[in-house]
Order: C-alpha cells, then structure tokens, then sequence
C-alpha cells in the first residue's frame, strides 16, 4: 500500500509503472517498510488493488489526511509559542543583566 501510495504521489501511472517505480527506489523504500522478500510484481499490486473497498479505503486515506493537517497545524502552533516564550525570556533576561551591571 505505501509503495503504491507513493508512487501516485510521484506521479507514476498503472501497475507495471509503480512495480518499475518499487524496483528503481527498493533500497529508498526499505528505509521505511521491510522487504525481506523484494518488492511486489506489478500483477501482485494489481490483485490487492482489486480486492480492496474503494469508499472505505477513500474514507480512511482522508481521515490520515486530516490527522497529518492537524499534526502539521498543532507542530506550527507549537513552533510559534516556543519562539514567542523564547523571546519573552531572552528579553527579561537581557533586562535583568542590565539591571545587575549598574
């Protein structure tokens, strides 16, 4: 599913495409999914694809897509306080030495 996945990402079209697609980035791929056995022969991909429930496998891609936005969304937030509390304290710190050195 994740090579198929990102292989349409990549804008890589049909079975044979995306086993080509696997064959070319196996050592990339491995980094993220095991493949003991190598990866899928495109006829192999084409059956799972076949077997699988569109509507549920489209639900269920938009649910990560909205989790992955949100994770996104609270990490920027995140960002954004940090930097903020970081400022606050660089500058009453700065007001404090000063105020020790006179």
């Amino acid at each position: 599913m994740f090579i198929a996945i990102v292989a349409t990402i990549t804008n890589v079209d049909g079975w044979i495409a995306i086993a080509t697609f696997a064959e070319s980035k196996e050592e990339w791929l491995k980094k993220y999914i095991p493949l003991k056995n190598g990866v899928l022969s495109h006829d192999t991909f084409e059956r799972i694809f076949e077997n699988i429930d569109v509507n549920a496998f489209n639900t269920t891609l938009q649910v990560l897509l909205l989790f992955f936005e949100l994770f996104i969304f609270l990490f920027i937030l995140f960002r954004f306080f940090i930097e903020r509390y970081n400022e606050y304290h660089s500058m009453h710190f700065t007001e404090l030495s000063n105020s020790f050195m006179r």
